[in-house]
C-alpha cells in the first residue's frame, strides 16, 4: 500500500518485533542514502531565501545610498573648484615671506589666498572624510582605492600652509586635488557598477554565486545551483 518493501529475508522465521526493526533500519539506510542531497537542497533554498532577502534590502536601501554617494560627490568637487581657485592665486603677493606680511590686509592676494586655504582643510577635517568613508565603496579594487585616497587626504592638511613658497604650495594644492579626483573617479565608477548589476537583476533575477563558493558547509562546483549535485561538502 505504498509503504517501504523489506529487504528479502524479513518475516522467515521472525518474530514482528524483528521485522519492524528489520524495516526501520532499511528506512534508516534509505535516510542515510539521501540525506547528503537532501540536505544540499536545504542548504541551497535557504541560500536562495537569504540572497533574495538581501537583494531586495540592498534594492530598497539603493535610493537613499545613491544620494548619499552623490551629495558626498558634489562636496568633493566644490572642493575641487576651492582648489582651483587656491591655485590661480598663488604667485610671490600671495606666498612666502611677502605673502605673511600681506596677509592681515583684507582684500589683498595673501588674505584671499589664506581664506581659500582654509576651506580646503576644512574640507579635510575627521567628519568630513568620516562622510566621505561612509559614502565609499566597501570590498574590492575600488573600496581598496577609495580607503587609500582618504588615507593620503588625511596626511594632507599640515601640507597646507601658505607661508611656504608658491612652486611647493602648488605642488601640495595638486595632490590634494589628485587624491579627490581618484577617490570620486572610484566612487563613481562604483555607482556604474551597481547600476548595471541592478538591471541584471531585475533582467534575469538573482545572480548565481561563482564556482568555488562555499556556503553552509558546501562548495559550488559549477552550473545550476539550484541542482544539488553541482555542490560537495568542504
Amino acid at each position: 500500500g505504498g509503504g517501504l518493501v523489506a529487504p528479502p529475508g524479513i518475516g522467515a522465521g521472525r518474530s514482528k518485533e524483528q521485522e519492524a526493526a528489520a524495516t526501520e533500519a532499511a528506512r534508516l539506510r534509505t535516510q542515510l542514502q539521501f540525506a547528503p542531497a537532501v540536505a544540499a537542497a536545504e542548504a541551497d533554498a535557504t541560500r536562495q531565501k537569504k540572497l533574495a532577502e538581501a537583494q531586495a534590502e540592498q534594492q530598497a536601501e539603493a535610493p537613499k545610498r545613491q544620494q548619499r554617494f552623490q551629495q558626498a560627490l558634489q562636496a568633493a568637487r566644490n572642493v575641487e573648484t576651492s582648489i582651483d581657485r587656491a591655485l590661480q592665486m598663488i604667485g610671490p603677493m600671495s606666498t612666502g615671506f611677502v605673502g605673511a606680511r600681506l596677509r592681515g590686509v583684507e582684500g589683498s592676494p595673501a588674505y584671499n589666498l589664506a581664506a581659500e586655504i582654509e576651506t580646503v582643510k576644512a574640507n579635510l577635517g575627521f567628519d568630513r572624510l568620516q562622510q566621505m568613508r561612509e559614502a565609499s565603496p566597501t570590498g574590492g579594487a575600488l573600496g581598496a582605492i577609495a580607503v587609500q585616497e582618504l588615507v593620503a587626504l588625511q596626511s594632507t592638511v599640515a601640507n597646507l600652509d601658505p607661508n611656504q613658497s608658491p612652486e611647493q604650495l602648488r605642488a601640495n594644492l595638486q595632490r590634494v586635488r589628485d587624491h579627490y579626483a581618484r577617490w570620486r573617479a572610484a566612487v563613481e565608477q562604483s555607482l556604474r557598477e551597481e547600476g548595471q548589476q541592478g538591471q541584471q537583476q531585475q533582467a534575469g533575477g538573482p545572480r548565481p554565486p561563482a564556482p568555488g563558493t562555499i556556503e553552509d558547509g558546501y562548495r559550488f562546483k559549477g552550473g545550476d545551483p539550484a541542482n544539488p549535485s553541482n555542490w560537495e561538502r568542504v
